[in-house]
């Protein structure tokens, strides 16, 4: 098992041979911040954030080998990168650059910019070819602040296509990755909300109501090559705190 520890500034490893007693198998510091990991082919990437500030993102695909845990190259991603996977057939890898908004300029209200972007890079045995990075544009798509796109989540699915969140613009995309066309896209919707606790009162009073609360989608999932489901957090004007099966 291998995961992602921001505050450490460290991508970290379990041993789970024996699920009922995994052992801590040890840590790679990385100079940055790792906001998401995946393994392919004996090779882990590392998605990492090295933004000096909002307005300057900056960010790597870190990869280490996973036998020997060392850090073996490094591609730039001209961004804050927030979310990485790989294609079923360990051709691609996605990447959500985020670019993401500061929470205290402005009430946190949207276009921030730079806009984020969706990066599809080429593997092979699971290491990347740096040059072959494309970007995919998402401007341009979202009724919320269509200028400032702020991808959050991406997964593949058995066909090559890619779903992209963009919780704050409250909008998903589908991108086939072999072209790096969107073949779709559209928004997550809103939901109204009863029997919900309203206030950051300390009392839990679950007798509120909420209308038409937009889901701002976060993680995503493929079901199956038709299906996926989103994990609907809110993050800036709403979430429903729920689930949504698209």
């Amino acid at each position: 098992l291998v995961y992602s520890d921001s505050p450490l500034g460290a991508v970290g490893f379990v041993d789970i041979t024996d699920a009922k007693a995994p052992k801590a198998g040890g840590i790679v510091k990385i100079e940055g911040e790792p906001t998401s990991v995946t393994v392919v082919g004996g090779k882990v990437l590392a998605g990492v954030n090295t933004s000096e500030s909002y307005t300057n993102p900056s960010g790597n695909l870190t990869v280490i080998d996973l036998a020997s845990k060392a850090i073996e190259a490094t591609c730039d991603l001209g961004g804050q990168p927030d979310s990485v996977a790989a294609s079923k057939d360990g051709k691609f890898l996605a990447v959500a650059i985020e670019n993401e908004r500061d929470e205290d300029l402005n009430d946190g209200a949207l276009p921030q910019l730079p806009t984020g972007s969706l990066k599809i890079l080429s593997l092979t045995d699971g290491v990347p070819d740096c040059d072959t990075t494309r970007t995919v544009e998402l401007t341009g798509l979202s009724d919320i602040s269509p200028t400032d796109v702020e991808p959050e989540f991406v997964d593949f699915n058995d066909a090559g296509e890619i779903v992209v969140t963009m919780q704050e613009n409250n909008h998903i995309a589908i991108v086939d990755a072999s072209t790096g066309k969107v073949v779709s896209h559209f928004s997550a919707g809103s939901v109204s909300l009863e029997n919900i606790d309203t206030k950051k009162d300390g009392a839990l009073n679950f007798s509120g109501r909420k209308e038409s609360i937009v889901r701002e989608p976060d993680a995503v999932g493929w079901l199956d090559n038709h299906r996926f489901v989103t994990a609907n957090e809110g993050d800036m004007d709403g979430g429903s705190r729920g689930f949504t099966i698209f």
